[in-house]
């Protein structure tokens, strides 16, 4: 579900959750990437997972109006829901293209990453029926293992686009498996020498690259020689660290918070049980607020006995199990609160913070979990409004490039 509309005023909610995304914080990110990669590298920023979480269709629309010359998606599926929703700028499809799909994508225009010479045939057979031709990228298995040509294999693929007409290269790509933490770097400079080898044989054949990118967030921070003309930032497009690469050092802050309010208030004494299975004892005698989130919400039964929320400006803990549709917390050391009172989950409340970073280290985990499994019962609500960030048209079949 994605709602847009105002932010609420912070007195009468009328949502049970609901995560407020700053798209001017998105875009201020995508101003600060740009100046990191600096001049002849273009960014496209990549959509796929609902935006891990923030929402694609706004997050596309503010994206391109700061400078992003693309955006990257994850399927034929997620192009297809941007472009029905109108959204129309220059995308690529970055993994699984679905058969059944693959005629409106031609008719689109849309740019396709290729990750083997059967797929490059099948889409040569569609395009040529549809009388159209398609920009690929072709991905490049350089290390990581879970999709892409192998560099031996890249000769073979060459030759198969060679024969047609219908399949124009104009992108050469591969992913880094070791680019967000200590211990990689061996294997992700292992990588780049794998690309630069697959990028001059391409050259070679008289097959001149347009793009050639491999740093994704991680990478075009932590390996600037990496950067080729083209990165693809995501989750450091949405002030999450990707591991290790400290956003806030770099002016990049989280654009997504998360929040409830107390529906319920319970004075209990000490040694009372809260929750399935009693697993929690109150020490003293407190009171407890209930708020409607639970890990059908995305807040994970994992936070369960050891996560935070925000009340009033105040840590609260999280006591008893995370349910379905609620998670109990510990307000008896909170002064005031009242039902209807405002919590934050993820987010900033006065001088503290909860950061999705902190969720990911309660249920071990990393940060792009933490907002790509927010449920669709968590109101979407975009400050500034997206149509605030108007489109210039891309022509049906143009793709863009």
């Amino acid at each position: 579900m994605t709602t847009i509309q105002k932010p609420f005023s912070g007195e009468d909610p009328s949502a049970r959750v609901w995560a407020e995304i700053d798209l001017s914080v998105i875009r201020r990110n995508c101003g600060i990437l740009k100046k990191i990669v600096g001049p002849g590298v273009e960014l496209l920023v990549v959509v796929k997972a609902n935006a891990y979480g923030h929402g694609a269709v706004p997050v596309a629309r503010a994206v391109h109006t700061a400078g992003a010359s693309m955006v990257g998606v994850g399927s034929s599926t997620e192009a297809l829901e941007l472009i029905e929703s109108g959204v129309r700028v220059p995308m690529l499809i970055l993994g699984a293209v679905v058969r059944s799909e693959l005629e409106r994508i031609v008719d689109a225009g849309v740019a396709i990453c290729l990750h083997s010479t059967e797929r490059a045939r099948v889409l040569s057979a569609v395009a040529a029926r549809r009388g159209r031709t398609v920009p690929v990228h072709l991905m490049v298995d350089t290390g990581m293992t879970r999709l892409g040509v192998l560099p031996a294999a890249v000769g073979r693929f060459l030759d198969e686009i060679s024969r047609t007409p219908h399949v124009r290269l104009v992108g050469l790509a591969t992913h880094f498996s070791h680019a967000s933490g200590k211990g990689g770097e061996e294997h992700t400079r292992t990588q780049m020498a794998r690309f630069a080898e697959v990028r001059e044989f391409c050259q070679r054949a008289g097959f001149p690259i347009r793009y050639a990118h491999a740093a994704a967030s991680a990478g075009l921070v932590r390996y600037p020689d990496s950067r080729g003309n083209l990165v693809r930032p995501g989750i450091l497009t949405y002030g999450l660290d990707p591991g290790e690469t400290y956003p806030q050092r770099l002016g990049i802050e989280p654009a997504l918070s998360l929040k409830a309010q107390v529906i319920y208030l319970k004075d209990v004494e000490a040694g009372t049980p809260v929750g399935y299975g009693g697993q929690y004892l109150t020490q003293e005698a407190t009171r407890l607020a209930t708020i409607p989130i639970g890990y059908a919400d995305g807040y994970q039964l994992s936070y369960s006995n050891c996560a935070h929320v925000l009340v009033r400006g105040e840590r609260a803990p999280v006591v008893g199990r995370v349910c379905m549709d609620y998670t109990i917390v510990d307000v008896g050391h909170i002064a005031g609160v009242r039902v209807g009172d405002i919590v934050t989950l993820i987010g900033k409340d006065g001088d503290e913070w909860i950061r999705a970073e902190e969720l990911a280290r309660h249920a071990g985990t990393i940060p792009y979990e933490v907002t790509c499994c927010l449920g669709r019962r968590v109101e979407r609500i975009y400050h500034p409004s997206p149509e605030t960030y108007p489109l210039a048209p891309v022509p049906v079949g143009a793709g863009g490039w």
